[in-house]
């Protein structure tokens, strides 16, 4: 009898580790990342008096580490709003002429804006739970990333299912993330909540 008491409560014992395990597992896997308001200032590209057609490189991440993400003139940007600075590049929020509305990063110098609210970046792991071609900024009224071929044709970028990511923030149902893409290398892009764990 003692021998079936025993086992018994070595079963016990056991299947309550495996809950403890189990909700440890839970825990880090809904690990969070912040989630924050966008604010945006109005600003413009600095123009240049001696050359009009003066592009100013934007890049995917706060960093020259990142992809560049297009090259843009002052006079072709519709709409300029920074939302914040990391180091001495600025999250900017271009409704640009040719490409559409995009976040990307500008080296502070090339706004006439002279405050930036500064911010850190964090990252957190998470995985994409589905095939998704990230956006230029949190809704679909921004572009989706691609890449542009120098041929001219341009590549879908597509973040397979189960993809490993770095989740900076969450903003307005959409999570900021930066992923390494065969091609181009570190990027950044916004996926919706609902795909990301």
């Amino acid at each position: 009898m003692k021998k079936g008491l025993a086992l018994i409560l070595a079963l016990v014992m056991s299947l309550s580790m495996i809950s403890v395990a189990a909700l440890a597992d839970d825990t880090a896997a809904a690990a969070s990342w912040p989630t924050i308001t966008l604010n945006r200032t109005y600003t413009h590209l600095r123009p240049t008096d001696d050359d009009v057609t003066y592009h100013y490189q934007a890049f995917f991440g706060p960093g020259k580490n990142y992809h560049g993400a297009g090259a843009y003139r002052a006079d072709y940007a519709k709409r300029v709003e920074t939302i914040f600075k990391v180091g001495n590049y600025v999250l900017t929020d271009i409704m640009y002429q040719t490409v559409g509305r995009r976040c990307v990063w500008f080296q502070s110098g090339s706004l006439t804006n002279n405050y930036f609210e500064e911010a850190t970046l964090t990252p957190v792991p998470a995985k994409v739970t589905a095939d998704v071609q990230p956006m230029f900024g949190p809704g679909n009224n921004y572009n989706k990333v691609d890449e542009t071929k120098p041929s001219g044709a341009k590549r879908d970028v597509i973040v397979a299912n189960g993809t490993d990511i770095n989740v900076f923030f969450e903003a307005d149902g959409w999570v900021y993330a930066e992923f390494t893409d065969s091609s181009l290398g570190l990027i950044t892009g916004w996926f919706p909540k609902d795909q990301v764990q």
